[in-house]
């Protein structure tokens, strides 16, 4: 996957600079306006812990929203940010 310079959004510049570095990661990949499930965000950014890293950004105030996938023998979410990448 080919990774893409991103530019922090002036408003949450603040925020991003009080994360730690795999939350930096992560919210660098959502702000790209893509939707990713777990195993696809720790391939792109190679962070162990995910779902903690989303946990932080979330408590920083940044509003990740995700759903659930459901097939027939698994289910998973996917996670994004709203209005990200526009």
């Amino acid at each position: 996957m080919k990774r893409e310079c991103l530019t922090i959004p002036t408003q949450l510049i603040e925020i991003y600079n009080q994360l730690n570095y795999s939350s930096k990661k992560i919210l660098s990949a959502l702000l790209t306006g893509k939707k990713f499930t777990i195993v696809e965000l720790t391939i792109l950014t190679e962070v162990p812990s995910v779902t903690s890293a989303i946990r932080y950004i979330r408590e920083a105030g940044i509003p990740v929203a995700d759903y659930w996938v459901y097939t027939e023998f698994s289910r998973h979410k996917v996670y994004f940010i709203h209005n990200a990448g526009k």
